[in-house]
C-alpha cells in the first residue's frame, strides 16, 4: 500500500483543499481552544506541513498590551516577510487591552494592517479605553478592508486611528456583549449603558459603502440600543440590518409575577419591548433598508408590538420591505 508521502503534491493539494474549511468573515478572537483539523493535519509530516502552511495564516490572531505592542508587531511583521504571507492573510483579529498604545504604536499598527492590505479585521476592546492619540491625518488608507467586527469597543479613539477617514467597509458587525448585571442596580440606565458602542460616534459619511449591520447584544438598555440605531439611519447604503438583542436568554425567561414586586425577567421583557418599539420607528426611516432579520427566539412583534410599517415578515423574524412601499 503506498503512502501519502507518495502522493503527488497536486493531489496533497486537494486533500488540504478538502480539510480546509471555508475561512469564516471575521477571526473570532476568543474562539473555540480546539486545534482546527488543518492544524492537526500539518502535523501528520513535512510535506503535509510544506502544503499546509500558507492556508494556516489566513486568518491571525495579534494580542496588544502595554508595553508589548511595538514589539509584538514587530515580531510578526517579520514572521510574515519571511514567509511571504503578505498576500495569503485574509483576516486579522486584534485583542486590544488597556492602554494597548503605550508609547504612542497606533501608527505603527495601522501602517502594519495597511501593509497585509487587511479584508477583514476585528477588534475586542472589553470596553478598556486606550491612550488618545492625534490621527486625523494619518496616512495609510485601508483601501482593502470590507468587514469590520467590533466586539466591546465603546470608546472610538482606536477606531478612529485605523479608520479616519473613510472606511469602504461592505459589513459591520458589532457584539455589545451583556449588560444583564447592570438590571440589578437602581441605576442601571447610566454609566455603560448611557452611551453606544463607539462606531456610532462617527460619521455615517465615512462609511460609503456599508450596507449590511449585524448587532448582537444581551439586554442592551434601549437607550442605548436606540443611539446605536441612530447612526444606522443615517448610513445612506444600509439594505440589510439584523438584530438581536436578548443573547440567546429569552427562553429562559419567567414572566409569572412574583407577589407584588416584578422579576428581573420582566424588567428585562420589558426593556426589550420598548427597544423593539424603537426598532421599529427606527427602521421606517430608512429609506434604503430592504430587510430586517431577528435573530431573538422571543419576538416581540408577535404580539407585544406593532412591526416596522411598509414591511412584511417572510420566514419567521426575516422581514422584507413590500414593493409598493419601494416605489414610493
Amino acid at each position: 500500500m503506498a503512502s501519502l508521502g507518495f502522493l503527488a503534491t497536486e493531489l496533497l493539494l486537494n486533500i488540504v483543499q478538502y480539510v480546509a474549511e471555508t475561512p469564516e468573515e471575521f477571526t473570532i478572537i476568543d474562539g473555540s481552544k480546539e486545534q482546527p483539523p488543518l492544524k492537526n493535519l500539518s502535523l501528520t509530516c513535512r510535506r503535509f506541513r510544506a502544503v499546509c502552511f500558507s492556508f494556516l495564516f489566513r486568518s491571525v490572531k495579534l494580542s496588544l498590551e502595554n508595553g508589548h505592542t511595538h514589539r509584538s508587531i514587530r515580531e510578526l511583521r517579520g514572521f510574515i516577510r519571511d514567509n511571504s504571507l503578505e498576500r495569503t492573510i485574509e483576516s486579522m483579529g486584534l485583542a486590544m487591552r488597556p492602554e494597548w498604545n503605550g508609547g504612542k504604536v497606533g501608527l505603527e499598527l495601522k501602517k502594519f494592517l495597511w501593509e497585509i492590505s487587511v479584508k477583514s479585521l476585528s477588534i475586542r476592546q472589553h470596553r478598556n479605553p486606550s491612550l488618545r492619540e492625534k490621527s486625523a491625518r494619518w496616512p495609510y488608507f485601508l483601501a482593502t478592508l470590507e468587514r469590520l467586527r467590533l466586539e466591546e469597543v465603546d470608546d472610538d479613539n482606536d477606531l478612529k486611528m485605523l479608520l479616519l477617514k473613510q472606511c469602504p467597509i461592505r459589513l459591520l458587525y458589532v457584539n455589545d456583549g451583556s449588560f444583564r448585571s447592570l438590571y440589578g442596580n437602581d441605576n442601571y440606565f447610566v454609566g455603560d449603558a448611557e452611551y453606544g458602542p463607539g462606531i456610532a460616534a462617527f460619521k455615517p459619511s465615512a462609511f460609503p459603502n456599508l450596507t449590511t449591520v449585524v448587532y448582537h447584544a444581551a439586554w442592551p438598555p434601549f437607550n442605548r440600543f436606540d443611539g446605536f440605531l441612530e447612526f444606522v439611519a443615517k448610513l445612506s447604503t444600509i439594505e440589510v440590518l439584523e438584530v438581536k438583542l436578548m443573547g440567546d436568554e429569552d427562553l429562559e425567561l419567567d414572566l409569572e409575577r412574583k407577589a407584588y414586586k416584578a422579576t428581573l425577567d420582566t424588567v428585562l421583557w420589558t426593556e426589550m419591548v420598548t427597544a423593539y418599539q424603537i426598532l421599529a420607528w427606527r427602521v421606517g426611516t430608512m429609506g434604503s433598508l430592504q430587510r430586517l432579520v431577528v435573530r431573538d427566539h422571543c419576538i416581540p412583534f408577535h404580539g407585544k408590538t406593532a412591526p416596522p410599517q411598509s414591511f412584511t415578515e417572510g420566514p419567521i423574524g426575516t422581514y422584507q420591505k413590500q414593493k409598493d412601499a419601494q416605489t414610493q
